[in-house]
């Protein structure tokens, strides 16, 4: 229960809820409210919510925002005693109280008795007389007043009279007043009422006697009843027909109380009302008699009542048009319709079931509002449905409307229901029937079996056909009933004409199974058999071995009529096979094939023939002739001696293949021939191993010629086709020389000569597989009469020493004349200092004493002082070109500015654009108590020239005159003196430019004049 504000619960107490719980629909006012104590549930720690849960369930729910009160239940209750109560103006109360300790109240002890005196009596009056008086006021209203009057005896000490009323005949008295005199009046005595009165005597002392009590009077008022009601009117509500209206013209007396209304003998107002208006409840259909009576202050009736008669009636009319109709989409469903009522005070209509009455009829819906009302129907037979309408004020009408229906709740049994197999797959039943009348068909169910309680659930269905699936060969037994959608169910109906069919779902057996092997492939089996005899045959199966059950599976899924497999041994081998249907039913015998053994090995090539290819002679093209049969799937070639051993050629389809050995000599060949199963035919080889020479032929006609400061070269072109190329050398042997040209195609070359030796040439000729002339021709030629270099930059490495090792180092060299081998004339052409010197570059030596395999050295970076284009010139002798299994090779970079830099190569002389050049020389051995050793070492930078000239006017005390371009050293300088009898004279000489007079030859004198001049320099 959720309370409009939060609460406190603490665990260990009690609690409980007061309720004021009003009940709207309440018949009585004392019904309407009253209040629900409910106790709560308690809790294990403290809570604060505005949320509690009672221990039982609530019997009348409370509404929201009635009055609660919620607190601590078993605790001692204060009683308090009610001082006052007062009320302020906007109606609130407040009760004063004092709290009632018992203790206090309780008397300890016996109280003793006080000898008082004895009080003197007090005397009474003689006897009290009463008498009424009535009198009209001016404005008309009857007073009644009460007179009383008493004597007393002369010598009576009685200070005063107490004067009591009372209307119950003495039970209760009502102190009016006191008075000293003997007679009292007593003002608003009600009429029709009897009083009397007690007189009491007060002495000095304040004591009252006991009194005397007066006989007793019945006021009468006046006598003279009021004025009839003229007339008197009646209206029936419209919106509920037994509430009648009585109205009637009013009455001007001026003492009237008000207006007592009657139907027949039953007073309906026993107190008058002052109203001129009425409403009345009917509660029966009668004739009904109503009079008005006029009553006055002292309750006196008109003579004459106003009346007026009217026939009433409570009970609504017979309903009409009332039909019973079962729903076209559900015949379980009843639509009842009716007219509505002619009344507009018509609650809701009851609608009943029953064949006794209305009394004990079954309700089928009460409360109805509209004119229609759905009943769902469960049973069939003959059933009565009976309405009537319900007024506003409770009453149905006297006669219930009717109607008796036949109800049928079950469907038809569907016609001709029957079965049979498909034509494209056996194992799928059709089954058909004719649909059952009526539009609130559900669906049909399908069951298999004797009979229907027992038989096996197949489908529930919507259409009229469905397709059953069999599993087996069979007879099935199809049973078929109808379903509305209310779930009721038609009678059976079993198939037509037998009630079952006999389905048959085995694929037929196969018949004309039979295996050929291919004469293209011997290797590959056709197995073929008849078409089968149904149409719903999804595939075959086909095994191979002794039997069915025992072979291995070589088609699984297999379609048409005919199966390609393939033996790989020849042995005795048999086949089998059987259909699938569709649904994956196997036929029930296998057919197989006789035992058969099948031959595979191919025939074997013949007239291996191998030649080289004139435009490739690193090529060699075999050819053979094929084998006869047509399951050949390759011809697989060797070279080698044999076949296990040998180079696998390749494989090939053709009667010719190309072949690129690695090396030259005798070539044997071997080929066999392949099948489609993988087996080979015997080896078949030549008989007579080609030579084939892989090599070019060897360069003839070389001569080098001096040319100036080139060196021309000049030789024969050979008669092969596959030469591509030449490489031209320069050094002591063609191995260890450096190169000069590579991949040149013309039968000449110049190059240009940097010093004056003798320069050492050998080409040898490059075929198309990139193989070299087995012997290099040889020319020398010795330079001489060279012109004069602009050597910008010269440096000797074995001088400097200034660069990087990594396993090398400058040193003594290990050739002398003792350890220089064989005979002078065996170096004609050699110099001393082309074999060893005082200190050269070579390998280090590991911590055993062995050279190392291999080593480099890195010069500086040398700077040539500017960007610019160079010559290249470098002596660089290494017995290398002499001694066998060492290599040196020099390779060079260059840097416009020192940061970026090309890649390596190998040195070729040649002018290069640069400023920064670095060598790095790289040394190698093959055995380790030998090392290759660099003799001489220099680099020559030897820049172009570049010349300038110009015409300059000199002033007399000199002229400076720049060359417009800075050389690296003073250029040579011409100046000429234009003009006779002149002179001139350089007073300074830069690399950028120079400073000229000119004099008089005859005077000596500084006269100025022009100049032509001209610079070269690099």
């Amino acid at each position: 229960m959720q309370l409009d504000r939060e609460v406190t619960l603490v665990p260990g107490r009690s609690y409980a809820v007061a309720v004021q719980i009003t009940n709207p629909a309440a018949a009585t006012a004392d019904a309407v409210q009253n209040i629900v104590t409910f106790s709560v549930q308690g809790l294990t720690a403290k809570i604060t919510t505005d949320t509690v849960t009672l221990t039982k369930p609530l019997t009348t729910v409370p509404q929201q925002w009635d009055l609660y009160s919620f607190g601590e239940t078993n605790k001692v209750i204060k009683p308090f005693r009610v001082l006052s109560i007062s009320r302020d103006q906007d109606l609130r109360r407040k009760i004063t109280c004092l709290e009632y300790i018992e203790e206090i109240y309780n008397e300890a002890g016996d109280i003793p008795e006080i000898p008082y005196s004895q009080l003197e009596t007090t005397p009474e009056v003689n006897s009290v007389s009463v008498a009424e008086e009535t009198f009209r006021q001016k404005d008309g209203t009857m007073m009644s007043i009460l007179h009383a009057g008493w004597n007393v005896s002369r010598n009576a000490a009685v200070k005063s009279f107490n004067i009591y009323v009372s209307e119950d005949d003495g039970q209760t008295w009502r102190l009016w007043g006191n008075t000293t005199d003997t007679k009292l009046s007593v003002s608003g005595v009600k009429t029709q009422e009897t009083y009397r009165v007690k007189v009491c005597t007060v002495n000095q002392l304040g004591i009252a006697s006991p009194g005397i009590v007066s006989a007793g009077l019945y006021i009468a008022g006046k006598d003279v009843p009021p004025a009839n009601i003229p007339h008197i009117y009646l209206t029936i509500d419209s919106a509920d027909c037994t509430k009648i209206t009585l109205t009637w013209d009013s009455v001007t007396d001026v003492d009237l109380r008000g207006y007592q209304v009657r139907e027949g003998k039953a007073i309906l107002t026993p107190t008058p009302i002052a109203d001129t208006r009425y409403v009345y409840t009917a509660t029966a259909s009668r004739q009904h008699n109503f009079a008005v009576y006029a009553v006055d202050n002292s309750n006196n009736l008109s003579q004459v009542p106003a009346t007026i008669t009217q026939m009433i009636t409570v009970h609504p009319a017979e309903v009409t048009s009332f039909s019973c109709t079962p729903q076209d989409t559900d015949r379980s469903k009843l639509i009842m319709t009716w007219a509505p009522n002619p009344e507009t005070n018509i609650a809701h209509y009851e609608i009943r079931t029953g064949n006794d009455g209305w009394d004990t009829a079954a309700i089928v819906a009460t409360q109805l509002k509209a004119t229609t009302y759905t009943f769902q129907l469960s049973s069939e037979g003959y059933q009565t449905f009976m309405i009537k309408a319900v007024n506003t004020a409770g009453y149905v009408s006297r006669t219930a409307c009717s109607q008796t229906k036949q109800i049928f709740l079950r469907p038809n049994s569907p016609t001709d229901f029957k079965a049979e197999q498909e034509a494209k797959d056996r194992s799928v039943v059709k089954l058909s029937f004719a649909a059952s009348s009526g539009n609130d068909i559900a669906g049909y169910e399908i069951r298999l079996g004797a009979q229907w309680n027992t038989g096996t659930f197949v489908a529930f269905v919507t259409d009229t056909t469905y397709l059953y699936q069999a599993t087996a060969s069979a007879r099935h037994r199809f049973m078929l009933k109808a379903k509305t959608v209310a779930g009721f169910y038609s009678n059976v109906a079993n198939l037509n004409p037998n009630g079952y069919i006999d389905v048959f779902v085995n694929a037929y057996d196969i018949q004309g199974f039979t295996a050929i092997q291919f004469t293209n492939d011997r290797t590959r089996i056709r197995l073929m058999w008849d078409d089968p005899r149904s149409v719903d045959i999804a595939y075959y199966e086909i095994r191979q071995g002794p039997a069915w059950d025992e072979g291995v599976i070589l088609g699984q899924r297999v379609v048409g009529t005919f199966f390609d497999t393939t033996v790989m041994l020849e042995e005795e081998t048999r086949f089998w096979i059987k259909a699938v249907t569709i649904e994956g039913n196997y036929s029930q015998n296998a057919a197989g094939t006789p035992p058969a053994v099948f031959s595979l090995n191919p025939a074997p090539v013949s007239n291996i023939q191998v030649t080289q290819d004139p435009n490739d002679r690193s090529v060699l093209v075999i050819t053979f002739d094929s084998t006869p049969e047509s399951d050949i799937v390759g011809y697989e070639v060797r070279h080698g001696y044999t076949w296990d051993t040998a180079i696998v050629v390749g494989s090939t389809l053709e009667k010719r293949i190309e072949y690129r050995p690695a090396a030259g000599g005798d070539i044997k060949i071997m080929i066999k021939a392949k099948s489609a199963a993988g087996y080979y035919s015997d080896e078949v080889y030549n008989l007579v191993p080609y030579y084939a020479r892989l090599e070019p032929q060897n360069v003839a006609g070389f001569i080098a010629v001096q040319n100036g400061e080139y060196v021309d070269l000049y030789w024969d072109r050979p008669a092969e086709n596959d030469i591509v190329g030449y490489e031209i050398r320069e050094g002591g042997s063609f191995h260890y020389g450096a190169i000069v040209v590579s991949g040149l195609t013309e039968t000449h070359y110049r190059a240009r000569l940097e010093l004056e030796r003798l320069y050492t040439y050998h080409i040898k000729a490059i075929n198309r597989s990139n193989r070299y002339s087995l012997s290099a021709a040889t020319a020398q030629m010795n330079a001489a009469n060279l012109p004069p270099r602009n050597v910008a930059f010269s440096r000797d490495e074995l001088f400097f020493q200034e660069g990087t090792h990594a396993h090398t180092l400058f040193g003594p060299s290990s050739i002398n004349w003792q350890t220089a081998g064989g005979r002078w004339s065996d170096y004609p052409t050699s110099r001393w200092v082309d074999f060893g010197s005082h200190i050269v570059l070579k390998l280090d030596r590991q911590e055993n004493g062995a050279y190392y395999p291999s080593g480099e050295y890195v010069s500086d970076a040398l700077d040539v002082g500017k960007l610019t284009p160079v010559e290249l010139a470098i002596r660089f002798v290494t017995t290398a070109t002499a001694a066998d299994q060492t290599i040196a090779v020099l390779q060079f970079r260059t840097s416009p500015n020192g940061l970026e830099w090309s890649t390596w190569a190998e040195f070729t002389p040649a002018q290069y654009y640069l400023r920064y050049l670095q060598l790095r020389v790289i040394l190698s051995t093959e055995t380790p108590d030998k090392s290759p050793e660099v003799n001489i070492f220099s680099t020559m930078v030897d820049a172009p020239d570049i010349e300038r000239a110009g015409i300059q006017q000199v002033n007399i005390g000199g002229t400076d005159i720049e060359y417009g371009y800075t050389y690296l050293n003073e250029p040579v300088l011409t100046p000429t003196v234009i003009g006779a009898g002149l002179r001139y004279e350089i007073t300074g000489k830069t690399a950028s430019g120079f400073r000229a007079q000119i004099f008089d030859i005859a005077t000596g004198n500084d006269v100025g004049g022009q100049m032509d001049w001209r610079a070269k320099g690099f």
